[in-house]
């Protein structure tokens, strides 16, 4: 009976460190894929294995192993069904907290938000008014904002957040220089309504970085009231008129996506009612423009809309889902270009454009001195 017991047990072994490399060969576990927001490491060169020998070879494995994404979603998904909707926040003072989901981008933007140089808050001042004179110079208005990190919406307060300086968030010490400036007319502060819309309904979800598509909603339409404010007319557009359809991310391409576990749910409180996109909306791409969103009947403003920005930005104009915040119906065309592909991007404008709205990469609002630079 005990050589029975011992030969189970050292099958049940042999069979653990043999499934990753059968689960490789044969393509197990491919549909657990998980998108990491960047490239795995490809098997190391002659010239790295002469420099780190089998310590290379070592961590080429561990990112490309067999079963590796099904185990990691195995894992997030016994933290998320125990812990839920935790309402602990992502960032802490020591970088050394342990994080479910995205830890290495939330923990590093935060970080190095707060630690910002005097230099680069300036940068960013100066590469913003480079870009305000060239497009005031050509007619079309501008408008930026700055995504907060979830953190800042969820718990505003100094004594809330682990900063690493004993002051204000270094968010609201750009907002205060920024508004000090002569950039406060294209400055659109979204903070404060991300903060009072969060009451009504989450505009994060407390287990994604992310906004979700109402927190999107909410922000952008900030930039159409103040927009609306310089031409002098009423504002045409209010999330409080969202209704149609439950907004229920899709599996593959929700905010969500980023928990990285085999199944979720999002409680009813963490939902919002949001309209079916309009079948004269059409999703396309043109060389740089990832998006581009026609609408040549009804539109209430003149002309097109051009946003920079990055994955923050799709969710206020047309989510992968199918529902739409109704954003892209005021405009007779919207473009949307990735900072991926901004470069030279001021010279290169549709005629038709006559907003351009600016948007801080990711929560990362620390790079933008560099990005705005890749503008003009």
């Amino acid at each position: 009976m005990k050589n029975i017991a011992k030969k189970m047990i050292l099958g049940i072994m042999l069979a653990a460190l043999a499934a990753p490399t059968l689960a490789k060969l044969f393509g197990w576990g491919s549909s657990f894929a998980i998108n990491e927001n960047r490239n795995r490491l490809t098997f190391p060169d002659r010239e790295t294995l002469d420099d780190s020998g089998f310590m290379a070879v070592n961590e080429w494995y561990n990112d490309n192993f067999g079963l590796r994404d099904f185990l990691i979603r195995l894992q997030h998904q016994i933290d998320y069904s125990l812990f839920r909707y935790s309402k602990e926040l992502f960032f802490t003072s020591d970088r050394e907290q342990k994080y479910l989901f995205y830890r290495s981008v939330v923990t590093g933007e935060q970080y190095y938000n707060e630690m910002m140089p005097q230099e680069t808050q300036e940068n960013i001042l100066y590469n913003l008014r480079q870009i305000k004179e060239q497009l005031e110079a050509s007619g079309i208005t501008f408008k930026f904002i700055i995504a907060p990190q979830k953190n800042e919406v969820l718990s505003p307060s100094i004594q809330d957040i682990p900063v690493t300086r004993d002051e204000k968030n270094m968010y609201y010490v750009m907002q205060e220089k920024i508004m000090e400036s002569d950039l406060a007319d294209n400055y659109v502060n979204i903070i404060d309504e991300l903060i009072r819309r969060n009451e009504q309904i989450p505009t994060y979800y407390y287990s994604d970085f992310h906004w979700n598509d109402w927190g999107a909603a909410c922000a952008f339409g900030e930039v159409i009231r103040s927009y609306a404010n310089d031409l002098g007319v009423d504002t045409p557009y209010s999330v409080d008129e969202l209704e149609s359809s439950i907004f229920t991310p899709d599996k593959n391409f929700a905010q969500l996506s980023s928990l990285s576990v085999l199944h979720y749910d999002i409680p009813a409180e963490h939902t919002v009612n949001m309209p079916e996109a309009p079948k004269c909306m059409s999703y396309g791409n043109d060389g740089r423009f990832q998006g581009i969103w026609e609408n040549p009947n009804g539109a209430v403003f003149e002309g097109g809309v051009l946003f920079v920005g990055d994955s923050y930005t799709p969710a206020a104009l047309m989510s992968y889902n199918n529902t739409s915040s109704g954003i892209a119906d005021l405009f007779e065309k919207t473009y949307f270009c990735h900072w991926n592909d901004a470069e030279g991007l001021l010279e290169n404008i549709p005629s038709d454009v006559k907003l351009v709205v600016v948007e801080s990469i990711e929560s990362a609002y620390f790079r933008l001195d560099k990005l705005l630079e890749t503008l003009y």
